[in-house]
């Protein structure tokens, strides 16, 4: 009785365990959808809209926030990626989620001056359908490549950009843009 007993509690945990697992991702960020349209600055004041997307031929925009260490541990090699990206005329953005208040505002600028970012880190100021796509993001970091049209390129990366991996997806989704420039 007590294997059988114990057999069901292993089963139901790890069933317990994935579930959580089967949900991460971003259900409200889809392939070929535009990117919602939004009034952020940065932390220098500097305003941003949706217009940015039309300055470069691929923008890639990473969504992170203060309590993920993963998307605290990934800056470094955003900011390596920042650089590479000039070359193919693509720019790296990054939203932080939790943004807005004067505390984690200053955690915010500790963790990017910290980690010598110097790629662009907004704080959404308005937009409905932002913070709809905002709040619908139950996996950090979660990263998406947008052409120029404003068009999301393929679906969203979920974890961080810190592997040859991921970093390929991100390339492949910024040839992808450019390609879909080149036919507009």
């Amino acid at each position: 009785m007590k294997k059988g007993l114990k057999k069901v509690i292993c089963i139901i945990t790890a069933m317990l365990l994935l579930v959580p697992l089967a949900a991460c991702g971003s259900k409200e960020i889809a392939a070929n959808e535009n990117f919602p349209s939004f009034k952020a600055e940065d932390f220098s004041g500097n305003k941003y809209t949706e217009s940015v997307f039309k300055e470069n031929e691929a923008t890639v925009i990473n969504f992170w926030y203060t309590g993920c260490q993963s998307c605290i541990e990934e800056m470094s090699d955003l900011e390596k990626m920042s650089a590479k990206l000039a070359d193919k005329n693509a720019k790296l953005i990054g939203i932080c989620t939790d943004a807005g208040k004067e505390d984690v505002d200053k955690e915010i600028m500790k963790i990017l001056k910290s980690s010598k970012v110097t790629f662009p880190n907004l704080k959404i100021k308005e937009g409905e359908k932002m913070t709809d796509l905002i709040k619908s993001i139950n996996a950090f970091p979660t990263t998406v490549v947008v052409d120029k049209s404003g068009k999301i390129v393929g679906d969203p990366i979920v974890g961080a950009i810190n592997d040859e991996g991921q970093q390929k997806v991100i390339n492949e989704r910024i040839e992808e843009a450019i390609s879909r420039n080149k036919k507009m």
